[in-house]
């Protein structure tokens, strides 16, 4: 039987600087990225192959507010978390290790600049919040990783890979007891500094339209809206994830329109992102004309109001049935974790969110980026 354990940080992306002991350190775009990788650094044994030998698939991800490391498997879970906690506890960040892993890392950043939904969504960021460190793509730039340095990555591991910080998640037939006892023995974490992350309130004032020329068949876009209210509690969130439904969803008569004119295709993606300083709504796909979309989005946006009850009850089911898989409730409450809030209040904000304020985005606050085609 399958079965996942998971270390998550409160640490991403949205990191640039913090205080600590009176202190302030800056800290370089893409330094959570590097250090997911380096931390498979196991004094010269890449912590991969040490998975391997125990059948267990791991991997890692960096997300704007967290890093998550996690591995798969059906046999030797007890001895493949003991590695987790072991890989999460020694952390190996030498000059020599760091000028290989620039080497990889300047690759991945190569690969990113032909993924046009990946252009296009950072393209958005960049022109919504010009002066929030949510801009800088997740692996940096190639110069800001030229700034990485031991220090830096020792300085980040012992403020924020620290006990109050980190969370351990498990999921499976697995004993519970012997699980935590694990944890217990073999974790050996920095001691909690009490640093604090730099709140960051002016945005900045970018462009309302950007567009990036790329050769692919069907342009790709994102629209979005920065959140008035940026208070990163359950509520908010899920009344936004409705509102979304209701505003972009297969049912809404924004997409029915779209549809009818020919103007997209395909189902539109949407999401919210929330920190503790930003928070956005965003709607996105693929359209030969996305001018197009913009504009009846404009006129559409405050459509659907209908749709809530249908809306609320459909994304409830979703995530009831996301957390029905292994590697859907490990994901789910490491995103719970890094944004600190609970997943019960999430499920119970579904049932009784207060509509009132749900279509209160100004016409003014509203962003695109293209990528593909030509101006």
């Amino acid at each position: 039987m399958q079965k996942q354990a998971m270390a998550v940080v409160r640490f991403g992306s949205d990191t640039a600087g913090f205080t600590a002991n009176g202190i302030h350190f800056d800290v370089p775009a893409g330094t959570a990225h590097f250090m997911e990788h380096k931390m498979f650094d196991n004094n010269g044994e890449n912590a991969m192959e040490t998975f391997a030998k125990l059948s267990a698939d791991v991997n890692a991800y960096t997300a704007f507010d967290q890093t998550a490391y996690y591995f798969n498997c059906t046999d030797n879970f007890y001895e493949s978390l003991a590695e987790l906690v072991k890989m999460i506890s020694t952390p190996n960040f030498t000059k020599q290790g760091i000028e290989s892993e620039r080497k990889i890392i300047s690759a991945e950043i190569d690969m990113y600049k032909d993924d046009a939904p990946w252009q296009a969504y950072f393209g958005l960021l960049g022109t919504m919040f010009p002066a929030h460190p949510i801009k800088n793509e997740i692996t940096g730039s190639k110069e800001d990783i030229e700034k990485i340095t031991e220090e830096i990555l020792y300085l980040c591991y012992n403020n924020y890979y620290t006990p109050s910080n980190i969370a351990f998640i498990a999921a499976g037939d697995i004993d519970e007891d012997r699980t935590a006892e694990i944890i217990e023995r073999g974790l050996s974490l920095p001691k909690d500094t009490g640093s604090c992350k730099d709140i960051i309130k002016d945005y900045g004032t970018g462009e309302k339209l950007v567009h990036k020329n790329m050769d692919i068949k069907m342009p790709f876009f994102y629209i979005g809206s920065r959140l008035k209210d940026t208070v990163l509690t359950a509520q908010e969130l899920v009344k936004n994830r409705i509102m979304l439904e209701c505003t972009a969803g297969e049912c809404s008569p924004f997409y029915q329109e779209l549809i009818d004119k020919e103007i997209v295709e395909t189902p539109l993606g949407f999401d919210v992102i929330m920190g503790r300083d930003y928070g956005a709504k965003f709607v996105f796909g693929e359209a030969k004309e996305p001018e197009r979309v913009l504009e009846r989005f404009l006129k559409n946006r405050k459509g659907g109001l209908l749709n809530i009850e249908a809306a609320a009850k459909k994304q409830r089911s979703a995530i009831i049935m996301q957390t029905e898989s292994i590697s859907g409730i490990c994901g789910v409450l490491a995103d719970c974790f890094a944004k600190d809030i609970e997943f019960l209040d999430i499920l119970k904000n579904y049932d009784t969110i207060d509509t009132g304020r749900f279509f209160d985005t100004d016409e003014d606050d509203v962003y695109m980026s293209i990528v593909g085609g030509r101006k």
